[in-house]
């Protein structure tokens, strides 16, 4: 019987947003749906499968450590249980199937236990470095040395069906086979040191080396040919399938010079050193996203091998599971950038098992499409070693803390997962929490949600709810965050592709950001135009006209269509910028007030557009303020809309238009003499113009040297011409709200005028 709270009332719909909004005003969704957004969350008992599914994980049993020291190696007994190759200080372990844990062997001398593996008998065959020798143990310091190498390190042991005895080495490297009790030297490879073997079902064997990155293929003969030169430097891990395809993988770092370098370089150069730890160059992850419980961020000072910092297996972060086909075709299956693969082995089933660092992963790869999956993260920070035993169980060594776990093929009894922190921007009243799990799937699943304001939750934030009382508890809060509860029944457990939670925002008032207003006479017009100049056509040409007009020449900002501007005297033009933090619809309404009055007097309602231009000529000339007020009550009709205002600085109205007042003109015979004041008594004079005989109209320039007054004293004079009776002069003044008034005149010869 499934849990009712893993169903939503309402049928949502999911998609692969991760901030979904619904209608302005509406629900909105918060969404996690893809393997990657899963991956946001933290795992804990639980894993995002090969499908991007979540899930339970396998049972994981610490059956030894943590301890001090790093593990090389782990190889099964053929009995269920495994041997261990440790260093720091050197042991040979052995824990059996029933995880009693056993010291095989420790020397008292300094030495290194770097590869292990068990004959067909099961007895244990142990690397030792930099003795470099190959023993033998039945039973626990009961031992024989088998092989002396005469290499520095030992680092890959390796038993083929037959019984032969693959050895590799470094310092030099070498690849020698044990038959019988006789060691041979198959190959040599120099300065590269060989990293792991695979044996061969013809007699041969494969060979990865950790220098220069070579993938070798040795015939039963004994000859060498080079399958692949890997771009990365280290070959750590070979695989090989019924159908004859390799797998290698690779680790990230600068190659050692080839042979026909090292020629180059001459014969004084020196051999390079094989490093037994360098320092980790990536920080490690501290979120859990695998199936082990979270980790502590303090230092346990206590921990074994704390006092002089915990030992590591180290390399350059990145790696590569490169995919050999038996015709020779390689493909870069997987790769990593951020991650230290450690090392691989091959499932039953043909996935493949990558154990990395510095985060402690194990992720399984499928060898036909490369698509990986977190299968889970050891306790300790760096998966070392790995293999597998007939029974489907995965043995990890792990160094940081060296361990040894057991990672059984049955899924635990019980996982958790936590989603990250959902931020709503602001309050939000959260909903329902719609969780999509797999038909069909066994086990339970139980939801719960809470709601804080912190950034990350804390004890200020709510206690868990059931998901099936979130919506009658009401739950009101900037962010929120779920817990899923996945139970097994009969060995299977529930399997989750998604989930979302949906909430509503409070409602945010709206803000008028900006309130402008256009030169006088300025209009802009709504609507498609066909022409290639932005302006509408010129007929004005006074002075405050031109100006106005050369104003129009940059764009209007951007509004809810096509704008076009223009030019008409005594219109005034009002434009506002507003926003709505929800996406709402904003309207706006326009109301105008004198200034010293106490009356705003609306001009325009419900206004969609972020401008408006206003016929104002029939209003009383004098100072006023414009207030536009903008709503998003179209998005919330149950009362919740919210408005803002904003108002204007002080604008001149002045529709009266000048004059030419006190006209004086006298002749002296060679012209005449016209005095005059251009008066605006509402407003200011802007400019001041003449015309003589209908020619081109001319500045004057009034006597104080500016026009910006309501009055303006000035003087012309008009040059007579001969065998004419006179001339005729217009003048004309043009005040600042773009009003025009003037006077003509007919100037004779004895100073007399007409109009």
């Amino acid at each position: 019987m499934r849990d009712p709270s893993t169903r939503c009332v309402v049928p949502w719909v999911l998609g692969l947003v991760l901030l979904t909004a619904g209608s302005a005003g509406g629900a909105e969704t918060a969404q996690y749906s893809t393997p990657q957004a899963l991956a946001q969350g933290t795992l804990d008992g639980t894993l995002i499968d090969a499908d991007g599914r979540l899930a339970l994980a396998p049972e994981v049993e610490t059956l030894w450590g943590p301890e001090e020291g790093i593990v090389w190696r782990v190889t099964h007994d053929g009995r269920g249980g495994v041997f261990a190759a440790l260093s720091g200080p050197a042991r040979l372990l052995h824990i059996a199937a029933d995880g009693e844990t056993a010291i095989w062997h420790q020397p008292e001398d300094e030495q290194l236990f770097t590869a292990v593996a068990t004959d067909p008998a099961g007895h244990a065959l142990l690397g030792a470095t930099p003795s470099g020798e190959v023993w033998k143990y039945s039973a626990a310091n009961v031992g024989e040395r088998l092989v002396e190498t005469d290499a520095a390190f030992v680092w890959a042991l390796s038993v083929a069906d037959n019984g032969d005895l693959w050895v590799g080495t470094g310092v030099p490297g070498r690849v020698l086979r044990v038959r019988d009790g006789v060691s041979s030297i198959v190959h040599e490879t120099a300065q590269d040191p060989v990293r792991c073997l695979l044996p061969l079902d013809d007699g041969g064997v494969l060979v990865g080396t950790g220098g220069q990155g070579h993938i070798i293929r040795i015939s039963g003969d004994g000859r060498p040919y080079v399958l692949y030169d890997a771009d990365s430097p280290e070959i750590v891990a070979l695989a090989r399938d019924e159908d004859g395809v390799i797998y290698a993988l690779a680790v990230g770092g600068a190659k050692l010079p080839g042979r026909a370098d090292r020629a180059a370089r001459g014969a004084g150069a020196k051999t390079p050193q094989v490093q037994q730890t360098v320092t980790v160059r990536a920080k490690p992850d501290e979120s859990d996203d695998a199936g082990s419980e979270p980790k502590e961020k303090k230092d346990d000072k206590s921990a074994p091998g704390r006092d002089g910092g915990p030992q590591k297996l180290s390399a350059t972060p990145g790696g590569t599971v490169y995919r050999i086909e038996p015709d020779g075709a390689v493909h870069t299956l997987w790769e990593t950038v951020d991650e230290m693969p450690f090392a691989m082995a091959r499932r039953e089933d043909g996935l493949l098992v990558v154990a990395t660092g510095a985060q402690g992963r194990l992720h399984i790869i499928d060898p036909t499409t490369g698509h990986a999956s977190r299968l889970l993260r050891v306790s300790a920070n760096q998966a070392s070693a790995l293999t597998l035993d007939p029974a489907g169980s995965i043995w990890v060594g792990a160094t940081h803390d060296a361990r040894i776990e057991r990672i059984h093929a049955e899924v635990r009894a019980t996982g958790r997962y936590l989603s990250p922190v959902v931020d709503a921007g602001t309050i939000a009243r959260w909903g329902q929490v719609t969780v999509r799990d797999e038909p069909g799937t066994s086990g339970t699943l139980r939801t719960e949600i809470r709601v804080g304001n912190t950034e990350s939750a804390d004890e200020t934030w709510s206690d868990w709810v059931p998901l099936q009382k979130a919506g009658e508890d009401g739950l009101t809060a900037r962010r929120a965050q779920i817990r899923l509860h996945l139970a097994a029944r009969g060995g299977k457990g529930p399997r989750v592709s998604g989930y979302s939670l949906h909430y509503r925002v409070h409602n945010r008032r709206p803000q008028v950001m900006a309130l402008d207003i256009e030169r006088p006479g300025v209009i802009w017009v709504a609507g498609p135009t066909q022409s290639s100049s932005r302006l509408g056509p010129v007929i004005a040409n006074d002075p405050v006209a031109r100006r106005a007009m050369a104003s129009l020449s940059r764009p209007a900002p951007r509004s809810n269509g096509a704008v076009r501007k223009g030019y008409e005297p005594g219109a005034r033009t009002f434009r506002w910028l507003a926003r709505d933090q929800d996406g709402d619809r904003l309207r706006a309404t326009l109301a105008v007030r004198r200034e010293g009055g106490e009356t705003w007097f609306p001009i325009a309602r419900d206004l969609e557009t972020t401008y408006y231009s206003w016929d104002a000529r029939g209003m009383p000339d004098g100072a006023y303020r414009v207030r536009v007020t903008v709503d998003d009550q179209l998005d919330h009709p149950d009362g919740e809309g919210r408005r803002h205002q904003k108002v204007s600085d002080l604008f001149e109205l002045d529709n009266t238009r000048p004059r030419v007042a006190d006209l004086k003109i006298r002749s002296d015979g060679n012209g005449w003499r016209v005095q005059f004041s251009a008066a605006d008594p509402e407003g200011a004079v802007a400019a001041v113009e003449m015309a003589v005989d209908g020619g081109q109209w001319r500045s004057v320039t009034p006597l104080d040297g500016v026009a910006d007054s309501g009055s303006e004293p000035c003087e012309v004079w008009v040059e007579a011409l001969r065998n004419e009776e006179g001339r005729s002069l217009q003048l004309r003044v043009t005040d600042a709200a773009g009003n025009l008034g003037g006077n003509m005149k007919r100037l004779s010869k004895d100073g007399a005028s007409s109009r």
